[in-house]
């Protein structure tokens, strides 16, 4: 009787176990993906914005009659935006 309940009781243990095994709903995975795509774009296109101001900072420096303090100062203000703007991504993906 013993072993009749151990064999049932294993059987049980093999219907349940397709359920535990099944995968999960890709529900948003196509959203992450998506978010994925413009956080990588946007980095793209900071890193070119940097380039243009470290060539332009030339010609922006003659133009305006401003100091290397201040053009330093401008440009830096690239990397602040990059610090911000790295940090937002991820309040986006808890929502």
């Amino acid at each position: 009787m013993e072993q009749s309940a151990k064999m049932e009781e294993s059987r049980m243990a093999c219907a349940a176990l397709p359920e535990a095994v099944e995968p999960r709903k890709k529900s948003n995975f196509k959203y992450a993906c998506t978010c994925a795509a413009f956080a990588s774009m946007a980095t793209i296109v900071l890193g070119y914005d940097v380039g243009v101001m470290s060539g332009a900072s030339l010609y922006i420096q003659e133009d305006l009659r401003i100091t290397d303090v201040k053009v330093q100062i401008m440009i830096g203000i690239l990397s602040l935006y990059a610090l911000v703007g790295s940090s937002l991504p991820c309040f986006a993906s808890l929502v």
